[in-house]
């Protein structure tokens, strides 16, 4: 009797350990709608082609990842050490993406996440994915778009036209994709359209964001550029000549007042007419497969479901719309008002116009490399090399001065991170870790002269 109980107290914590051991979960899409097959060192997960497909209760540090394509002319994608975890071996809720933009389809790194319970898989919702946990709680984002040389433009999001009278300054509220397909079409014909896929409304986390873009124009070319990203508000305020629609994937937004930020409006009788593009037998959309390891024998394929592919606006034009019927609708008119030009001064040497801010799991790892160095001169030594080798967002250059120790430090680490920095338009907001008056006057004297 003894014996036994001696074998049970000895692999009772090995058993407890193995119970209580923490899983990661793998999502990847095509953001393209590609149906694929994935394996996993060398096992096949799901025995149907998907275009989403959701990995749980993985319990490995990292993978390699072999995706093939039901369509034999995309060349298989082979990609050792994809990532499970975080820089410290936390099992962690990873998404990653296919991408044929470039070419030859890869594998792209799109976000890391804590595991929630509720967690909802990342789409490409411009192809109509859907996944069983969406529900009408989920967090909206909003976009604004506007133009530095105030040029009216319609806007187009998913191949749905957002204004019917063009406009300077568009915001698009009630957003739910994390990107969508943005195209910009000019009043002024001399200038050529825009056409930019995977916008993003979120950050890094998946989390819906307040995202603002913006238009510069070099003579008749014109360029949609990153501007600022912000946590969503419900005190936010329009700029003046801001014209605020509420969104309506299904067809023309609806314009909602924003106090004396809105110009008037007129009321006329818009007919949209809007025809079907031709239907493809094995056009399908799949919702996404959730499977385990070792269970694809178990994995029951979602019943496909036809849909209608619309015209493509223009070659760069990939995310495919199901069209609405032929209908009227009554829509406001904002009748046209003079623009109001932002103030949105940058600097000659802004080096990250056009660029994205660091990944935030990249970012935890190199904050919690400064805060540990031993004095100041150490800490502003791996500031610089961070803020050199990567973009940041100004909460994130706010987080890495207030790690350090000396007033002068910081604020000679705020000059030196301006530069790069993605939202310039919200610098402002650095000053406010800045101790003395003295400096934060020295902070904007330096900004106004850039």
């Amino acid at each position: 009797m003894n014996k036994w109980f001696l074998i049970v107290f000895l692999f009772l914590p090995t058993y407890l350990f193995a119970q209580e051991q923490a899983m990661g979960n793998l999502t990847i899409f095509s953001e393209d709608g590609d149906r694929f097959f994935v394996y996993l060192d060398g096992k096949k997960q799901n025995d149907v082609a998907q275009s989403t497909l959701r990995i749980r209760e993985l319990s490995q540090l990292s993978y390699l990842v072999k995706i093939e394509f039901e369509n034999n002319r995309y060349t298989a994608i082979s990609k050792p050490n994809v990532f499970i975890s975080d820089g410290d071996d936390n099992m962690m809720e990873v998404s990653y993406k296919i991408s044929r933009r470039s070419g030859l389809p890869k594998l792209k790194f799109y976000s890391m996440n804590t595991i929630k319970k509720d967690f909802i898989p990342p789409v490409n919702n411009a192809l109509n994915t859907q996944t069983e946990n969406n529900s009408e709680e989920t967090a909206k984002g909003n976009l604004s778009i506007f133009s530095e040389g105030s040029d009216n433009f319609f806007l187009y999001l998913n191949g749905v036209q957002q204004n019917t009278v063009a406009q300077s300054k568009i915001r698009i509220e009630g957003l739910s994709d994390l990107f969508y397909q943005v195209k910009l079409v000019f009043a002024d014909n001399k200038i050529k359209a825009i056409t930019k896929t995977n916008v993003s409304v979120s950050d890094g986390d998946d989390n819906m964001m307040d995202a603002t873009y913006k238009v510069s124009r070099h003579v008749n070319t014109a360029k949609l550029r990153f501007y600022a990203m912000n946590n969503v508000s419900k005190k936010f305020i329009p700029s003046p000549g801001m014209n605020v629609y509420q969104y309506n994937p299904g067809g023309q937004p609806n314009m909602v007042a924003a106090g004396s930020a809105v110009p008037k409006t007129t009321t006329a009788t818009i007919s949209v007419i809007e025809k079907p593009g031709p239907v493809k037998k094995d056009s399908v959309i799949n919702k996404p497969v959730v499977v385990k390891p070792g269970d694809r024998k178990d994995v029951v394929a979602k019943k496909d479901t036809p849909v209608k592919k619309s015209d493509k606006t223009d070659k760069k034009n990939l995310a495919v719309q199901p069209k609405p019927a032929q209908k009227t609708v009554n829509q406001p008119i904002p009748a046209v008002s003079k623009e109001v030009t932002e103030n949105n001064a940058e600097p000659a040497e802004w080096v990250c116009q056009n660029e994205w801010p660091m990944w935030k799991a990249d970012y935890a790892t190199a904050k919690k490399n400064i805060s540990e160095a031993k004095d100041d001169k150490l800490k502003m030594a791996a500031a610089k090399a961070l803020a050199t080798a990567n973009c940041l967002s100004c909460e994130q250059v706010i987080e890495i001065t207030s790690l350090l120790s000396l007033e002068e430090s910081k604020l000679t680490f705020a000059k030196f991170a301006y530069n790069h920095t993605i939202d310039i338009k919200n610098y402002g907001k650095v000053a406010r870790v800045l101790a003395s008056n003295k400096s934060k006057e020295e902070l904007n004297r330096f900004m106004k002269n850039k």
